[in-house]
């Protein structure tokens, strides 16, 4: 058997190809190395920002929620006080109302004893003559529907065959007038039947008229009742019966 020694490789050939080897190893994995704690820093910084980045949006998501917060409970306290003018003005209302309807009621009552107390004697409406006179006559009866029928009138005054209704106003106007023809008349008969068959005659009251108030009771067949100086005025020509 023939004995082989290093040098029987030329220049030493395998160990120094494997010495270059380990060398370019060596070297790249140094590289590497080098890359990758610099992509581990790189991603420690991105991290870094990120965290800040997160720490400043919670921070002005704490800021907002804040405000938020503050201007909700502005915006209550202003509901609050909304509320409360809301109240205030809707008491003034009604207290201004309930004024405005005792001025109304006064003035009501105050022309219905005016008219009533300026009736002459004997009582005469549209040529006729009536043998009695009452104020503020009331009725209330129940409809065959279940429903119940009521309704007040001013003045009426009777005689054996006739009845005159004189509806009174502090200031008429023509619903007024058309009220007492449409409506007044066919509810006194309901409500007091011993008159249904009588002849009725209308007269519309008042302490003023609006124009067309008057044209309308002119024209309808209806009486008109005003002050004149200390006395009434009683313009009860051509009445239509109803």
């Amino acid at each position: 058997m023939t004995d082989i020694s290093f040098h029987d490789f030329p220049n030493g050939t395998i160990f120094e190809k494997v010495w270059v080897d380990l060398q370019e190893t060596k070297a790249l994995m140094q590289e590497n190395a080098l890359k990758a704690d610099q992509e581990i820093k790189e991603i420690r910084a991105l991290m870094k920002e990120f965290f800040l980045e997160q720490k400043e949006l919670h921070k002005e998501i704490d800021r907002r929620m804040q405000e938020t917060d503050r201007q909700m409970q502005e915006t209550d306290r202003r509901m609050q006080e909304t509320d409360r003018l809301m109240t205030k003005t809707l008491e003034g209302i009604a207290e201004l109302r309930a004024v405005t309807l005792g001025i109304g009621e006064s003035n009501g009552s105050f022309s219905e004893d005016y008219f009533f107390n300026s009736l002459g004697d004997p009582l005469l409406f549209g040529g006729i003559e009536y043998e009695r006179a009452e104020k503020g006559r009331r009725g209330r009866r129940k409809m065959s529907n279940g429903k119940r029928l009521q309704g007040e009138f001013d003045i009426t005054m009777y005689n054996r065959d006739s009845v005159a209704i004189i509806e009174v106003k502090y200031k008429a106007r023509k619903d007024d007038v058309l009220k007492l023809i449409n409506e007044k008349v066919a509810n006194f008969k309901i409500l007091f039947k011993e008159y249904a068959n009588y002849k009725f005659y209308l007269g519309i009251a008042g302490m003023s008229f609006e124009p067309e108030a008057e044209e309308e009771a002119k024209k309808m067949g209806v009486g008109i009742l005003r002050p004149l100086g200390e006395n009434i005025e009683i313009l009860d020509e051509n009445l239509w019966v109803y």
